[in-house]
């Protein structure tokens, strides 16, 4: 789960340059800054509730983005929304498999 994650991560970073480990556990998984790195440097798994929140957070930007889209028809809102949207869906499969 955690190299799911982490690839989760890795593209998002790619369209935010700034995003540090340490935001993408605050601000995506809801958890303490640091979070991300220690289950890395340890090898742990990610806790679900922080998954959950990593989609819900993802699902809720796409849904502006496809909110501004239908608004305003900008090609740059549609790439947005399909970009946050497949990451969502990617770790919606995160959780359900962690759940099987």
């Amino acid at each position: 789960m955690i190299n799911e994650v982490l690839d989760i991560y890795s593209q998002l970073k790619q369209s935010d340059k700034k995003l540090s480990k340490r935001r993408f556990s605050r601000e995506y998984l809801g958890l303490c800054e640091s979070y991300l790195n220690s289950k890395e440097y340890y090898g742990k798994d990610i806790n679900i509730k922080g998954v959950i929140k990593l989609r819900n957070q993802l699902k809720g930007i796409a849904d502006v983005y496809g909110q501004l889209y239908d608004a305003d028809k900008r090609e740059h809102y549609q790439r947005k929304y399909h970009f946050f949207n497949g990451l969502a869906n990617k770790a919606t499969d995160i959780i359900f498999h962690s759940a099987s």
